[in-house]
């Protein structure tokens, strides 16, 4: 992977978006197992230091990129506090998946 200078005022035209393969997928999933992403919002509430966290971890992560690769985000109890991938999640958070998969381009993706 090529080294990035991100300007953090303007994100009018990223370098690492110009070829459209900076593409993510978000699937939802019950407790059965059963694919509900099509009937079904996800909401992500941060803080502005979970936003660092978070964001400064996906960095992290990219510069680590192995397709397949995954890592479980699993809420806190109150007898084990739990922190991956810089966040805590809260005992009401359901379990996050943060996979790293090839996509291609978003143009492979777009229905016609």
């Amino acid at each position: 992977m090529e080294d990035y200078i991100i300007n953090l005022e303007n994100d009018d035209e990223d370098e690492f978006d110009l070829e459209g393969k900076n593409v993510a997928q978000v699937k939802v999933f019950n407790t059965k197992g059963e694919d509900i992403t099509s009937n079904c919002r996800v909401i992500f509430e941060l803080s502005e230091e979970a936003l660092i966290g978070l964001g400064t971890e996906l960095i992290r992560l990219s510069k680590r990129f192995k397709d397949g690769k995954h890592i479980h985000l699993v809420p806190s109890d109150k007898q084990f506090i739990s922190q991956s991938m810089g966040i805590f999640l809260t005992s009401k958070s359901c379990e996050m998946i943060i996979g790293c998969t090839e996509f291609g381009k978003i143009e492979d993706h777009l229905d016609d």
